[in-house]
């Protein structure tokens, strides 16, 4: 090799040629190291040059550390020579938000783009290809870095070390590590598609500030991904001083990180929180791969059973249905009345026998064992666990199922269990939630909250028909409890219901009224806005033949509901009766958006304050007072009603949605069950 220049080393950027040398004496730079000074023989103990022209022959890679406008002189020259890698540690340039700055960054960009040349930077530390030994990084590196299968871009040069020690905590060598800098021709995009081109990087990570033009962008990813490979990234800038922060560091457009993350997300990139995030989603992803799984989680404690659903939940990592068949495996490898779910509790049965039901259902994507125990040693104490641990792999390599053994609380890894994590398709990681915050967002529904109905009322999935209240009676049960319905009803033909719609000039909605059909809209059987006896006589006709059409009936037993419409904001209101809370009420966006999630506020009732509760929660700001107020009454109403009248017996009241009209609230549709 021709070796590597560092033009510009001297006294005043000792720290920085001091920690290229390092990087690069460290990791076995099989080159010459050259430092260029016209002012000194010698700089750290070294022979200097006085400049590139008396190097025999042109570096393979040059590092710049001179002022930023003698970097345009030295560039041209290295590239007039052969240099074909030219690292700009300088600043100066666009970042520097002066006209000067952009100019010169300009004139880079101009000698640079199509010349073959790779310039990394201005206003970075550096690079590394840690498979060829070619640890070019002007700051300390951390120590026991190996090469390994992670490579690592960032627009930060801090935060590319951090990123660094986010891999080591995990146990991970890297591929390709680059400092971005500016990215004045090889930035966010060129980075990721030349760590997808290598065949030794499976997995991308990144800091990110600022994206370059949106093609390029989602080239890159689309190669990365259809070459089997995860891209994750942190992206900075969420609040206005941060997008100020990265501004000015970079010189570069920051777009708001809400549609930037959109957008990521589309494309298939994964986002970390944090820099130890971006880390375990690698050690996740390296042993899961890129494509969406389902996990299952078991473990030896029926507490962490629980605890572990609850953060999966928060998390929003997707939990595998198991088959019927995996169920009744389950069930005989277990004491009877155990618990069958998904978390499961192991103690209640035969742990190699369940993992073998485990491993063939497929739905099962891989298995999550929350750790509750000091992790085993070598040591006789802990025999029992390591046999514990030895099935999870046994299972692993018989099945090719994958293994995630994280602990509940926070304990450093020991020896014993970082040999058992290099044990292909096994992951152990150190703290339960951070691995499940990593899966949420490598495989999970991206929802750090999930559903509103998931939060709010069991789930009907499993239930028998007979077990919801179907809509015509539950309205009736809601007139009987003296709470405000609109107008309508159900009806057994449309001579029924076209005689009980006049008098009212509508408009009405017309609906399905079928017992076995929950979702009616899916199957033809909602029709909105009519009015006119011609119309609604037509509207009965038409949901008639969609269901007959869906296979839903075959006609004889259809019925149809009749909605009075009515306009204004639309509100959820829940009550679910918990059997240790009790009754508990939430207010949340109702109609269309209530799976959305967005959430104002749940109480447990009687709640003495209901109206200060509403206050807080910013309700006459967003609704005005009138409907505020309206909104306060109907529920004071209804919390009466469920405590202690005629809606006490049942376990919930789903009321989506309350439309606060010019009449007030009034209830449109309802769930109730039993």
């Amino acid at each position: 090799m021709a070796g590597f220049a560092i033009v510009g080393a001297s006294e005043r950027n000792i720290p920085w040629t001091e920690w290229l040398v390092s990087s690069l004496e460290t990791h076995g730079y099989p080159g010459q190291i050259h430092l260029i000074n016209p002012r000194h023989a010698t700089l750290l103990g070294r022979p200097t040059v006085p400049n590139t022209d008396e190097l025999a022959d042109a570096p393979d890679i040059a590092a710049l550390l001179v002022a930023a406008p003698q970097v345009l002189v030295e560039a041209r020259k290295l590239i007039d020579r052969g240099t074909r890698t030219l690292i700009v540690i300088s600043n100066g340039f666009a970042e520097s938000a002066t006209d000067e700055g952009r100019a010169r960054e300009a004139e880079l960009r101009e000698l640079c783009s199509g010349s073959g040349v790779l310039l990394v930077g201005p206003n970075c530390v550096g690079f590394a290809s840690f498979h060829d030994s070619i640890v070019a990084i002007s700051q300390p590196v951390p120590h026991g870095v190996s090469a390994g299968p992670v490579s690592v871009l960032s627009q930060s040069g801090g935060l590319t070390s951090a990123a660094m020690v986010a891999l080591q905590r995990e146990g991970l060598g890297m591929d390709m590590a680059f400092s971005l800098g500016n990215g004045t021709t090889f930035g966010v995009a060129e980075a990721i598609e030349y760590c997808a081109a290598r065949d030794t990087t499976r997995v991308i990570i990144g800091v990110v500030e600022s994206l370059g033009e949106r093609e390029g962008v989602e080239k890159a990813v689309a190669a990365a991904r259809s070459a089997g490979k995860t891209v994750a990234l942190l992206l900075l800038g969420a609040s206005e001083g941060g997008r100020g922060v990265a501004a000015s560091h970079t010189g570069a457009v920051v777009g708001e990180r809400r549609l930037l993350s959109a957008w990521l997300r589309n494309l298939g990139v994964v986002l970390a929180d944090t820099s130890e995030e971006l880390g375990r989603i690698a050690a996740l992803a390296l042993e899961l791969g890129p494509h969406p799984r389902a996990a299952f989680i078991a473990t030896v404690s029926g507490g962490g059973a629980g605890l572990t659903a609850d953060l999966a939940s928060r998390h929003g990592v997707r939990l595998a249905s198991l088959e019927p068949s995996t169920v009744e495996a389950l069930r005989a490898a277990m004491v009877p009345g155990a618990y069958v779910g998904n978390p499961l509790d192991l103690a209640t049965g035969d742990g190699p026998t369940i993992y073998s039901a485990l491993a063939g259902d497929p739905n099962v994507g891989y298995l999550v064992e929350p750790w509750v125990l000091p992790w085993p040693d070598d040591t006789d104490e802990y025999h029992w666990q390591r046999a514990a641990m030895e099935r999870l792999v046994a299972t692993s390599q018989r099945t090719g199922l994958p293994v995630v053994i994280a602990s509940m609380s926070e304990q450093p890894v020991n020896e014993w269990m970082r040999r058992l994590g290099s044990t292909s398709g096994i992951v152990v990681t150190p703290d339960l939630e951070l691995t499940l915050s990593a899966l949420g967002k490598l495989h999970g529904s991206g929802a750090l909250e999930g559903d509103l109905a998931r939060r709010t009322a069991p789930s009907t999935a499993g239930a028998p028909a007979a077990a919801i209240i179907a809509e015509a009676q539950a309205r009736d049960i809601l007139v009987t409890a003296s709470l405000p319905v609109v107008a309508g009803g159900e009806y057994a033909s449309a001579d029924e219901l076209v005689a009980a719609a006049r008098g009212s000039s509508g408009p009405w909605v017309v609906k399905l009224s079928l017992g076995t059909v929950g979702h009616k809209e899916r199957v033809g059987g909602v029709i909105l806005g009519i009015s006119g006896d011609g119309a609604l006589r037509a509207a009965c006709q038409q949901i008639r033949e969609n269901a007959m059409a869906a296979g839903v009936t075959d006609g004889s037993d259809v019925r149809y509901l009749l909605t009075e419409m009515v306009f204004g904001p639309e509100i959820l209101v829940a009550v679910v009766r918990d059997g240790i809370a009790g009754p508990c009420l939430t207010v949340a966006i109702g109609g269309w958006a209530a799976e959305a999630g967005a959430i104002f506020g749940t109480l447990a009732l009687p709640y003495p304050d209901l109206r200060g509760e509403m206050d807080r929660w910013g309700l006459p700001h967003l609704l005005g007072e009138r409907r505020s107020n309206d909104l306060a009454g109907f529920l004071e109403q209804l919390a009466v009603a469920v405590t202690s009248g005629s809606l006490a017996s049942y376990a919930t009241v789903e009321l989506n949605p309350v439309m606060l009209g010019s009449r007030g609230a009034v209830i449109v549709d309802a769930l109730i069950l039993p």
